[in-house]
Order: C-alpha cells, then structure tokens, then sequence
C-alpha cells in the first residue's frame, strides 16, 4: 500500500492558488477562445479552402483535428461531431495541445 502511494505522489502537481493557469490550447479551438464552437469550424472551414491564411503555426495545427497533415472538410466535421456530442470518432478534437 505504501508503494502505491508513493508513487502517486510522485505524479502530483502542486498549484499556487495566487498565479492564473495557463491557459490551455486545444485542437479545434482555433479562435483561441477556450471553447470549441461553431466559430471554430467555420474558420477551419476557411482555412482547408483557402479562404483565409492561418494566424500562426498553432492555429494550422489546431485545425487538423484528424491529424492527417492538412486542414480540410474532415477537420470541419470532426469539430462538428465535437460540438453536438455523441459521437465516438472525432479525431482529437477537444485534446489538449502540449507543444513538445
């Protein structure tokens, strides 16, 4: 029983109640706004057909929720799937981005 405690605690993260978090991007959010909405797969929407250019490399990897290497319709029905709820295969859509 020990062993098992110590090692969770060897995987606890303390927070300082003082400081804001960090704000957490996630695939889809493209807006940066926190949320996944209807927004976001608009403009992923624009973005796979070249309607408008990307903010910044973030945004390009944002938008591939399916992580096939391009921003298309997919991505746009995946950010979709998201949004209504209920649906098992929405690529990573939701996922928090952890840049490596």
């Amino acid at each position: 029983m020990l062993d098992e405690t110590a090692e969770i605690l060897c995987f606890a993260k303390f927070v300082n109640p003082n400081e804001e978090p960090e704000p957490q991007a996630l695939y889809g959010d493209v807006d940066l706004d926190g949320a996944i909405t209807i927004t976001d797969a608009t403009l992923v929407q624009k973005l796979g057909l070249g309607f408008e250019e990307p903010e910044s490399e973030l945004t390009s990897v944002l938008a591939d929720v399916n992580n096939d290497g391009r921003v298309s319709i997919l991505d746009v029905t995946y950010i979709q799937k998201y949004i209504v709820g209920g649906y098992s295969n929405i690529g990573r859509t939701g996922t928090a981005y952890e840049a490596v």
